[in-house]
C-alpha cells in the first residue's frame, strides 16, 4: 500500500532492509485496528484519509523494523507482566508472529481514530 519512497517521506528515514515483511505485518495489524475497512481499492478515498492510512502503516512498519524487524516482533510478546495493581496474563506464544501480536505504533495510533470515525 505504501512504496519505500513514501516511507522515507513519511518518516524522514530509510526503509528498513526487510522492508517488505514489515510492511506485510505492518499493514495486517493496521487493518485489524481498522476492522478491515481500508481493504478496499484505497485509490478513490479522499486524499487526506489516504494519506492518514498510509502515514499510520508507514509508522508501523517503523515500529516493526525498530522492535527487530518480524523475528524480533514475534520475541517481545510476554506471557505475563504486572505493574502496581495492573497484571496482563496471555497464551504462549506458538513462535509465529502475527498482526494481533503486535503492539500499535504511538505514531500510528494518532492516526487509528480518524481513519475509524470515517470508516463508519
Amino acid at each position: 500500500m505504501i512504496s519505500m519512497d513514501e516511507y522515507v517521506a513519511i518518516t524522514g528515514e530509510e526503509p528498513p532492509e526487510a522492508f517488505d515483511s514489515c510492511l506485510k505485518l505492518a499493514e495486517e495489524h493496521i487493518h485489524l485496528a481498522t476492522f478491515y475497512a481500508y481493504t478496499c481499492d484505497v485509490r478513490q478515498l479522499p486524499r487526506v484519509v489516504l494519506d492518514r492510512l498510509k502515514a499510520a502503516i508507514a509508522y508501523q512498519v517503523q515500529y516493526v523494523h525498530l522492535c527487530g524487524g518480524v523475528a524480533g516482533v514475534q520475541s517481545q510478546s510476554a506471557n505475563s507482566a504486572s505493574l502496581g495493581s495492573f497484571s496482563y496474563s496471555g497464551g504462549a506464544s506458538d513462535g509465529m508472529a502475527s498482526a494481533q501480536s503486535v503492539a500499535t505504533a504511538p505514531a500510528a495510533k494518532t492516526f487509528l481514530p480518524f481513519l475509524i470515525a470515517y470508516a463508519r
